[in-house]
């Protein structure tokens, strides 16, 4: 059953690598536009006028420099906002048996989206990052979709060690929408039962995860 596991995440990963693309502005093509247009204007005028464009471009770049520093204020903002929309968080934890795991960062995005497979939307996704007491690092998954997927339900998926390795170590926790909280920008659970897809003898385990975004 790993690659059931591996799948949803691979599904869940690109939808947040979808998520943070696509942004890019067109206003350099509109500020090429307004040099051409000046670039015109001093071609037709006196040396009167010359100069006056001289100053008007002076002025320019002054309100470029503003526009530029008002630009990288709010981009700055962006990247420190705490609303959990997009983007990234403080982490949390994951409680796995008997192991407290402290998840070091977190990775979110609270808005749904369409999903790249099985239908529907996926409501909100949010990866934590973090290293067990073995130095091992791990990935714990946090999915919602909805309804018309196939996949309905809240879906939690803690990979530890390489995904792409025969030592991977995944447990699973599947659940009916609202086995995980969101409160704001945190994601909680109460306790829930993680099942070792690896090594199924192993039985499941008890735990719980919260993630700050």
């Amino acid at each position: 059953m790993k690659w059931y596991t591996r799948i949803l995440g691979i599904f869940a990963l690109l939808a947040l690598v979808a998520a943070g693309c696509g942004d890019d502005s067109g206003d350099d093509g509109t500020s090429s536009g307004g040099d051409d247009s000046t670039a015109a204007d001093d071609g037709s005028s006196d040396d009167s006028s010359a100069d006056d464009s001289s100053g008007d471009d002076s002025s320019a770049d002054d309100d470029s420099s503003a526009d530029d520093g008002s630009g990288d204020e709010s981009s700055g903002d962006d990247s420190s906002s705490t609303d959990g929309t997009a983007g990234g968080g403080t982490g949390g934890t994951v409680v796995i048996g008997d192991e407290t795991i402290i998840l070091d960062s977190a990775r979110c995005f609270l808005q749904e989206q369409d999903a790249a497979a099985g239908g529907g939307k996926i409501l909100f996704n949010a990866q934590g990052f973090g290293t067990n007491a073995a130095g091992v690092e791990l990935v714990v998954d946090l999915t919602r979709w909805d309804e018309d997927s196939q996949f309905t339900g809240d879906d939690i998926i803690v990979d530890i060690g390489d995904p792409f390795s025969d030592d991977l170590v995944s447990y699973t926790a599947n659940g009916e929408i609202g086995m995980i909280t969101v409160d704001g920008s945190t994601l909680t659970t109460g306790e829930i039962t993680f099942t070792n897809f690896d090594d199924f003898a192993a039985g499941e385990v008890p735990g719980s995860v919260q993630l700050s975004c």
